[in-house]
């Protein structure tokens, strides 16, 4: 509790005083794209790698790392960041991953490096205008493979210990709203992370007889009795199906 007061309350200062900076000099518009850009891109790539989440931390180290660079390369933000600030956030960078690693509070650090590297990159566009086209190509290619990260890719490249419990209780949600389908699609991407995970094939097996799928269901349900095969319900499953 009073990690997530302190960490609410880190994020939503310095996202009052630097996007005031960036504000006061671009406008409230530029100024919420930005903000977009960098809630979008951080959070997406978050949840393809880790556990992802809504928050402010890639907000916050998107403007931050914005700022650095054009406090360095543009006469009007000259100032805006100092070593100070510098050093502020870097130490809180890793103090955030040495409270994740250490379990005292978990907190979303892919976001904080990708808030910071699309805040970096945005700075370098936008003063240097002969490579801004290759400099937004990247930018465009991060967030695309965020996206596919989110979807199609999230088994392949998510380095989560805790990748498949999210799938596995949304598809468990799913089944028993009756969104059968959207279970499949769920349960298929959890025994993806957990293959070992017997709930998660036998859960899969149901939802794929709900949608008539009867030769997957079969296979779930088989899996999941070969996983645990002194489970009584696995095993009546498979049974069942055997006898089809």
């Amino acid at each position: 509790m009073v990690g997530g007061v302190l960490h609410l309350a880190f994020n939503l200062y310095w996202l009052w005083i630097l996007g005031t900076v960036i504000e006061r000099i671009n406008g409230h518009t530029k100024t919420m794209l930005l903000i977009v850009l960098f809630a979008f891109g951080s959070s997406s790539l978050d949840f393809a790698l880790a556990r992802g989440g809504v928050g402010l931390s890639g907000v916050g180290y998107g403007l931050f790392g914005l700022l650095w660079i054009l406090s360095m390369r543009d006469d009007r933000f000259s100032g805006a960041i100092d070593q100070r600030t510098v050093k502020l956030f870097v130490g809180w960078f890793f103090f955030c991953i040495f409270t994740t690693v250490t379990g005292t509070y978990p907190v979303a650090n892919v976001a904080h490096g990708a808030g910071a590297l699309l805040g970096i990159l945005t700075g370098y566009a936008l003063t240097l205008p002969d490579r801004r086209i290759q400099i937004a190509t990247l930018v465009a290619t991060l967030l695309l493979f965020g996206i596919w990260g989110d979807t199609l890719g999230r088994p392949i490249v998510n380095f989560s210990r805790n990748v498949g419990y999210d799938e596995g209780k949304w598809g468990y949600d799913a089944l028993m709203a009756d969104r059968n389908q959207e279970a499949v699609r769920w349960f298929r991407d959890a025994v993806k992370f957990r293959p070992k995970e017997p709930t998660y094939w036998f859960n899969l097996g149901i939802a794929y007889h709900r949608v008539g799928n009867l030769p997957a269901a079969k296979a779930a349900y088989r899996r999941a009795h070969a996983l645990e095969p002194n489970n009584s319900e696995y095993a009546t499953a498979a049974d069942l199906n055997n006898s089809n």
